[in-house]
């Protein structure tokens, strides 16, 4: 509910259909992801921002956008497992059933990032 003190217009947030503008000449339809979406909300510019002058709501505002875009990713992993080829990590199953059978627990449904994903070891180094 406090959004509409940054949005006074009522202005749209990202979805998913939304069109990259200056890509409509090509015959190729090009999306807008989430993360361009909010690079180019948050790029400074010469004229006033009430966004970028908000102080605090500013920061929660960045860091919603921040969520709403790892959950977006993660969403996306979650449903593409099998475009993601993980049938290859086999032997990772194994080992993890065993453990779970070893300690008498159950296991769930199991979902593999991939090693470039934010926030990932290798991401990391």
């Amino acid at each position: 509910m406090v959004y509409p003190l940054l949005f006074p217009h009522g202005e749209c947030s990202w979805n998913s259909n939304m069109e990259h503008v200056e890509e409509r000449r090509s015959e190729k339809l090009v999306r807008v992801t989430q993360l361009q979406y909010y690079s180019y909300k948050f790029a400074v510019r010469n004229a006033f921002s009430i966004l970028h002058n908000s102080g605090k709501l500013f920061q929660q505002y960045i860091v919603d956008a921040y969520i709403k875009t790892k959950g977006y990713r993660l969403n996306y992993l979650r449903l593409n497992q099998k475009d993601l080829h993980v049938e290859l990590y086999e032997g990772l199953i194994d080992a993890l059933q065993t453990e779970a059978t070893n300690n008498g627990s159950k296991m769930g449904k199991l979902i593999i990032l991939p090693s470039s994903f934010q926030g990932s070891p290798h991401h990391m180094q």
